[in-house]
């Protein structure tokens, strides 16, 4: 139990660190684009997205009631 609990709270962490990584990259694409560095831009909100999408996954993935390795429903 004590490891299941800790593993929902290192995904939790992972899933904020990604977000907060996310929106830096958000930041960073408005000043590349304020610098007309349109490469660097691209890459950026590439970047940006990428790790929203992992945060939002591993987020979803943490939840209390998803299902088990075997397809039942965990309580």
């Amino acid at each position: 139990m004590k490891k299941e609990r800790l593993v929902k709270k290192f995904r939790k962490y992972v899933s904020y660190s990604l977000t907060i990584g996310g929106i830096a990259h958000f930041i960073e694409f408005g000043f590349a684009i304020y610098e007309k560095a349109y490469i660097t831009s691209v890459i950026t909100i590439i970047f940006g997205i990428l790790d929203l999408l992992a945060a939002y996954i591993i987020k979803e993935k943490a939840d209390p009631l998803e299902s088990a390795d075997d397809g039942r429903k965990s309580v």
